[in-house]
């Protein structure tokens, strides 16, 4: 899957942070609390957010970019894993 990609270097307050962890997708059988997949289907642990040393870290990727016309008022900003994101 390819996608035009952003990842988003700014602070977030942690509401917009949940609002973007919710947007993964959820594991069958596995707490979504706590982990859930990205959109290339890699894990991602709701406490790694912004962690490049873990192997579930995670950031929060804008769909299509601001010089794509793209905005981040929330509906192009996802969770992805930071492998994913290399």
């Amino acid at each position: 899957m390819s996608y035009p990609e952003e990842i988003i270097r700014e602070e977030f307050d942690p509401g917009i942070i949940l609002k973007i962890w919710r947007k993964g997708e959820i594991i069958f059988d596995i707490n979504p609390d706590i982990i859930r997949r990205d959109l290339y289907g890699d894990w991602i642990k709701k406490d790694d957010y912004n962690n490049p040393d873990s192997v579930y870290g995670w950031v929060i990727f804008q769909l299509e970019p601001e010089s794509m016309n793209g905005n981040t008022t929330g509906a192009e900003l996802f969770p992805v894993n930071y492998r994913n994101n290399m």
